[in-house]
């Protein structure tokens, strides 16, 4: 197997990682997914969160709200 030199931020895995969730999501419930909410862990800094919501927008999707987990 060949080695492929490819460098990844984190923001371009999480959103690899939310497109394979979208694609579940459309198989199962049999329509296209395109806005989410997105749910965010109280101890995350605004960094996070931004990249957080900047993989969202690389898998496509368009967030509505956020939800802060308490």
């Amino acid at each position: 197997m060949p080695k492929l030199d490819v460098t990844l931020t984190a923001e371009e895995i999480a959103g690899m990682l939310l497109r394979y969730i979208k694609t579940l999501a459309e198989k199962q419930v049999g329509n296209k997914v395109a806005e989410c909410v997105i749910t965010i862990p109280p101890n995350w800094d605004q960094k996070q969160k931004n990249s957080l919501l900047a993989a969202a927008k690389i898998s496509k999707l368009n967030v509505l709200g956020e939800l802060l987990l308490h």
